[in-house]
């Protein structure tokens, strides 16, 4: 029999990506990170209200599923352009503020 040398290996460090190091950077994206978990809940949870409380039918949630789609169809591409065309950083900003208030409507 041999004996083995059971010296743990070597620990590496984690390290966090460059971006994420930038305290800017940080906040941007924990920001949109919890913007995107609030607007994937929604998706999952507006259906379940139509089938669950309000007993919706097949073709409701048809039309439910298509009315959550109307909003991104008409503006989406008219504010696109009209941020490429201007390509300001404070329009960009109040753009993707506005799209969600559309869900409250």
């Amino acid at each position: 029999m041999t004996d083995l040398d059971l010296t743990a290996a070597p620990r590496r460090r984690f390290r966090l990506p460059p971006a994420l190091g930038l305290r800017d950077f940080r906040r941007f994206w924990a920001g949109e990170t919890i913007s995107l978990f609030g607007d994937q809940i929604s998706l999952i949870a507006l259906p379940l209200v139509g089938v669950l409380v309000l007993n919706a039918s097949a073709a409701q949630m048809g039309l439910l599923g298509a009315a959550e789609l109307v909003p991104n169809l008409l503006f989406s591409l008219h504010a696109g352009a009209l941020v490429d065309r201007r390509g300001r950083r404070r329009q960009t900003m109040i753009f993707t503020a506005i799209g969600p208030t559309g869900w409250a409507c």
